[in-house]
């Protein structure tokens, strides 16, 4: 039995009305509450895909912990939280989970709820929480003309829209002018993140946020990354209590996605062709593309030798758009990223797996893990024995830390771009 599936600590969990002040405290450690209103689980998410992290409260609530305000009930009689609050937004959840290989901290902001079970006595309630930067997001309008290198550019709206929040951003190969159009920050910063070129690789940038900020980084640096941790995927099981063995065993792997390299090669992931049409000259101009795999996951590259492209986009290319008078300048040149962008983006998710492990939560989403699956053989089964073409390193798409009053574990979804 691992250690670290064990229950973990809610050393914090404070409910507060914003506009009122008004506050539920269901933190674990206090001793003075005499009912049994409790938190009975909590799913904490990150995403490559998702620029906010997320979370979801499972609560069970008896109605006895926190008090009506007058206005709502003249006898200002105990009720439950999502009506005496009550839960209608404007509500923040400060949460601190403590478990064996770190801490979960954060501060969330409402988003939705509901009662899936309900009775005179009491109820349970799933409650939606967002990340404490989304109200900013949602206020944000990003306007004017932004321009110069793509890096600096998300590095200024990461720290005017979103009040200089902890963030690392990575510079990038490539300039881009480009308009806000009153959209909102997370938006225009997941759209500049695909047509980024990084200093040294293929185009193709993440935004995203994790539990030590935002993160705008580029596939080749992300790939490229020592391993996390390392786990195991064995029939053995280590009898030894003094080691920390099984905290790094996966209980659970499933396949998602197994792309073929014929599959790639057909859908133009590994070569392709664009044909690009020039506005001022009214000429077209043909570049056959191959992905630069300088950089995978894997160690085999078990790819064809044709030298036929599988594939042809067709794109115009953008003169001047953002300057004034008459200029002949390319912006941000598609020739270097519109085709490899979405090659370098389909490359990676070639292969994607589920699996479960122990809690950790010194994982983050866009960390690299080993895994090493056992050797399905009729031979002798012995700690050690893997599966040389599915294990190695793999990137963490989507990532959720579940805690509960029974167990906590981590729950990922891994990709890769090779084999071996």
């Amino acid at each position: 039995m691992s250690s670290a599936l064990s229950k973990s600590s809610f050393k914090k969990f404070i409910i507060k009305k914003i506009s009122s002040g008004k506050i539920v405290d269901l933190s674990e450690d206090l001793t003075a509450n005499p009912t049994s209103t409790k938190v009975i689980g909590i799913n904490y998410y990150e995403s490559l895909f998702s620029p906010q992290i997320t979370a979801t409260v499972i609560l069970v609530d008896t109605g006895g912990l926190s008090v009506y305000d007058s206005k709502y009930d003249t006898q200002e009689r105990t009720g439950t939280i999502v009506s005496t609050l009550p839960l209608d937004g404007d509500v923040e959840f400060e949460i601190e989970i403590e478990s064996k290989y770190g801490t979960i901290s954060n501060t969330f902001l409402y988003d939705t709820h509901s009662s899936p079970s309900e009775d005179s006595n009491r109820g349970a309630t799933v409650i939606n929480l967002n990340s404490k930067y989304e109200k900013l997001n949602s206020e944000s309008t990003v306007y004017g003309t932004h321009r110069g290198n793509i890096g600096n550019s998300a590095e200024k709206l990461i720290k005017d829209y979103l009040n200089n929040p902890p963030s690392t951003v990575e510079k990038t190969k490539n300039s881009y002018n480009f308009s806000g159009e009153s959209r909102d920050v997370f938006s225009v910063l997941i759209d500049i993140a695909s047509k980024s070129i990084p200093v040294d690789g293929n185009p193709g940038f993440f935004f995203y946020e994790t539990q030590s900020g935002f993160n705008f980084r580029s596939i080749d640096s992300l790939i490229s990354q020592l391993p996390a941790e390392t786990y195991y995927k064995n029939a053995v099981v280590q009898a030894n209590l003094d080691n920390d063995t099984n905290d790094f065993k996966i209980l659970l792997n499933t396949d998602i996605k197994k792309g073929s390299i014929a599959n790639l090669e057909k859908t133009g992931v590994l070569k392709n062709r664009t044909i690009f049409f020039d506005p001022i000259t009214h000429e077209y101009t043909e570049k056959e593309n191959t992905l630069d795999l300088s950089k995978t996951l894997g160690r085999i590259k078990e790819f064809s030798d044709s030298d036929s492209f599988t594939r042809t986009f067709f794109m115009t290319k953008d003169y001047g758009t953002f300057d004034p008078g008459v200029e002949n300048l390319l912006n941000n040149d598609p020739t270097e990223w519109q085709a490899k962008s979405p090659m370098r983006y389909n490359s990676l998710l070639s292969q994607i797996i589920h699996v479960q492990v122990p809690c950790n939560p010194r994982l983050s989403a866009g960390d690299v893990i080993e895994c090493n699956f056992e050797i399905i053989s009729q031979d002798e089964k012995v700690l050690g024995t893997k599966d040389g073409s599915q294990s190695g390193k793999y990137l963490i798409l989507n990532l959720c830390h579940h805690f509960s009053d029974m167990k906590s574990q981590t729950s990922m979804t891994l990709v890769r771009d090779s084999y071996g």
